[in-house]
């Protein structure tokens, strides 16, 4: 798990340092602090070898990759859109053995680089390679460099910024982890297969009653094959219906759930809130840290409800497990307007529910 993160010169950051993170992390803040962007550097760093990721970040915004310009769309990423200073990205993981740094920084095109990785990128339906595509529409290129000094593994590794496939041994250097975007809406068929995987590992045991917090007659989640298509249906009470009549909340919640369940070191949540009623909120929270417990993932979410912080805190106090939630809360500073993060601890909770949360918490 991250004990630190640091990042520096990405999208709204010119160097935020947030330490003390906990299992299960809350993220909160006013409008355009950099909540989400502060959990897309934590995802690519999870990821520091597969640059598509970059390419999904800005997808997910509704930013697409230009066809005539392509150092304009990764100048996005730098802060201030200044490309002439390098992103750094590290932090301390207690599943290694120290510190873990990323660079990015953009570069002098080379095609000479280019031609030496073996990298095909599939572009109108034909493959070409990467240099090709490059050298048409920039004379620039984006370098990702990995530091890392745990055993049995070399100083550095370098990737260009383009779409391409690991190799096994590059892959055990990157962490299982999944990013869900406000925007984001379940997929039927994504969310079937899901399902069916979790099946298959016996793992699906669980949702039913993780369910129940959203509709308590609920007994049984099944895959039916209606008209053509597959989905998950519910059993309630007597009748069973598609999932997805049922709800954003419950079918948001099934997904980050099922998303828990298939095998990953951490999950990031952007607006965690959406869809979910107050008055279920502790139970929603009891049941992502039990889950995150049990599974051992670190958990970070962000969100703009007052009442989802409270929800939090009420959901670790009840289960005796404070001591794994962290509340960040991301300010900008009046002096210098640069953006900063202030950590609350069990203590710190606690002395802010010592008035009842009637304050905003600060």
């Amino acid at each position: 798990m991250y004990k630190s993160f640091r990042v520096k010169n990405f999208r709204c950051f010119k160097d935020l340092q947030i330490n003390d993170l906990g299992r299960v992390n809350l993220i909160a803040g006013k409008n355009n602090t950099g909540k989400t962007a502060l959990m897309e550097a934590m995802y690519l760093f999870t990821k520091p070898l597969t640059p598509q990721v970059l390419f999904h970040l800005n997808h997910v915004r509704g930013l697409d990759v230009p066809n005539d310009n392509l150092p304009s769309y990764w100048q996005q990423f730098f802060f201030r859109m200044d490309s002439s200073k390098c992103i750094t990205i590290a932090a301390d993981n207690t599943r290694r053995a120290s510190g873990t740094r990323l660079s990015i920084k953009e570069r002098e095109f080379t095609k000479d680089v280019l031609d030496l990785l073996m990298v095909q990128f599939t572009r109108q339906s034909r493959a070409v390679p990467m240099g090709e595509i490059l050298s048409a529409i920039a004379n620039t290129d984006l370098l990702l460099e990995l530091s890392y000094t745990w055993d049995q593994a070399p100083d550095t590794y370098k990737i260009i910024f383009s779409p391409m496939l690991l190799s096994e041994s590059a892959k055990e250097l990157e962490e299982k982890s999944q990013f869900v975007p406000t925007r984001w809406h379940p997929n039927s068929s994504a969310t079937a297969s899901l399902f069916s995987e979790l099946e298959i590992e016996g793992q699906t045991s669980r949702l039913p009653d993780a369910l129940k917090i959203f509709e308590s007659d609920l007994t049984d989640l099944n895959l039916l094959s209606t008209y053509g298509q597959i989905t998950i249906w519910a059993r309630v009470g007597r009748i069973s219906l598609p999932l997805n009549l049922m709800g954003e909340g419950i079918n948001k919640f099934l997904h980050n759930m099922m998303t828990m369940l298939s095998g990953l070191d951490y999950i990031f949540i952007d607006e965690i809130e959406n869809g979910i009623h107050h008055s279920v909120q502790c139970k929603v929270w009891k049941a992502i840290g039990k889950l995150a417990r049990d599974l051992d993932i670190q958990v970070f979410a962000t969100t703009h409800s007052y009442e989802m912080i409270r929800a939090a805190y009420e959901a670790f106090s009840e289960d005796d497990k404070l001591d794994e939630f962290r509340y960040h809360r991301l300010s900008r500073s009046r002096k210098s307007g640069e953006l900063r993060a202030t950590t609350y601890n069990e203590l710190d909770m606690e002395a802010v529910a010592a008035f009842d949360f009637d304050h905003e918490v600060r």
